[in-house]
């Protein structure tokens, strides 16, 4: 709202004092109808409607922050970052200090992975809302993306001490444990988390890595099985089929991908990890197929370049010294890729050529 009139104002500076009021009040008034209706469309998930109505409501009340904050909220949801940041910074300008402008800033920053940006609104956020555990989550995890851990695990604590199974920060205290090797710690937290909530597949998948890191395979199998069960995601499938790997049950690490694939052909990074996994166990046929599919959706894939031309030079392919040649002019500073290449150059009668290359 507008200063108070001067002590000592004329009648006329109070009358436009109060219209002013007036306005603001109208102004708020007239767009909550455009708020409500932006609402009924969200939980219809005509979202086109949704931010129509938002943006009437920013049309309509130019100083009001709850249509931006409404629809910077749907942007971020969506990816669309740069129109999160136009948003956010319209909205700096109303009120750059509002706990709500703040927050929206510092996720948009995370998002955004510019964490030690996101630091001074977080913390500005903290200083002004306390109370927030939200916030002090949120700072925190920031802190550990800096590897900032101290600074981290002291704002998870500080909220966990208002609210000991907050979830959001138990989570993200887990992850700092993890990263500090302070392994039992991390396993507290996550079983913290699976007491409260026994469907959270966060909690399962964390656990998984944190017994990973201490060669608990078995233990890690469990997890990421629940994980899997509660919330199939390729990170995991790829995951558990490393412990298989561990526990020398290579074909069962096989089964575990080929299956994810059957269900997602198109997981580019899941197909690659098959192929790695059919070569180490001498399936030189299987890999072919798998890093020729992964070659198809990205032709400058150094990994599929780099191993198909080593395969095709098995089974005297002629592409073996092309594909190889692809791969070290996309980085021949990779020694792995040097010594595809100059062997190949060597078997195909290049000899001193290779020799070069792999000297």
């Amino acid at each position: 709202p507008p200063p108070p009139p001067p002590r000592h104002s004329t009648r006329r500076q109070r009358q436009m004092c109060i219209r002013d009021r007036s306005l603001i009040k109208d102004n708020m008034a007239s767009i909550d109808p455009l708020l409500a209706l932006a609402r009924l469309s969200e939980q219809k998930k005509d979202y086109e409607s949704m931010v129509a109505w938002l943006q009437k409501a920013n049309s309509a009340a130019p100083t009001e922050l709850r249509p931006r904050i409404v629809l910077a909220e749907y942007y971020l949801r969506e990816k669309q970052l740069d129109k999160v940041e136009e948003l956010v910074n319209e909205s700096s300008v109303i009120s750059a200090n509002d706990p709500r402008v703040l927050f929206m800033k510092g996720r948009m920053l995370i998002y955004q992975k510019q964490y030690n940006k996101a630091v001074s609104p977080l913390t500005e956020l903290v200083t002004r809302a306390p109370e927030s555990l939200l916030a002090r989550t949120l700072l925190g995890e920031t802190y550990l993306n800096l590897q900032q851990t101290d600074d981290a695990r002291r704002q998870l604590e500080l909220a966990l001490e208002k609210k000991p199974y907050y979830v959001p920060a138990l989570l993200v205290l887990a992850r700092v444990e993890l990263v500090s090797k302070q392994y039992s710690r991390g396993l507290e937290h996550v079983e913290k988390v699976i007491k409260v909530q026994p469907d959270q597949y966060l909690a399962y998948s964390l656990g998984g890595d944190i017994a990973m890191s201490t060669e608990s395979y078995k233990a890690a199998e469990d997890y990421y099985q629940k994980s899997m069960s509660l919330k199939p995601e390729s990170a995991t499938a790829i995951k558990l089929s490393q412990v298989f790997i561990q526990l020398s049950e290579n074909q069962q690490a096989i089964k575990v991908l080929e299956q994810w694939l059957n269900e997602n052909p198109g997981d580019v990074r899941a197909r690659q990890f098959l192929g790695n996994t059919y070569l180490t166990n001498d399936n030189n046929e299987e890999a072919i197929q798998a890093f020729e599919a992964v070659y198809i959706e990205q032709p400058e894939n150094i990994v599929a370049l780099n191993n198909l031309a080593w395969l095709y030079s098995l089974v005297n392919d002629k592409r073996a010294i092309e594909f190889a040649e692809k791969a070290y002019n996309l980085k021949p500073e990779d020694a792995g890729i040097q010594d595809t290449y100059g062997w190949i150059l060597v078997q195909q009668g290049q000899v001193d050529k290779g020799r070069r290359v792999l000297e």
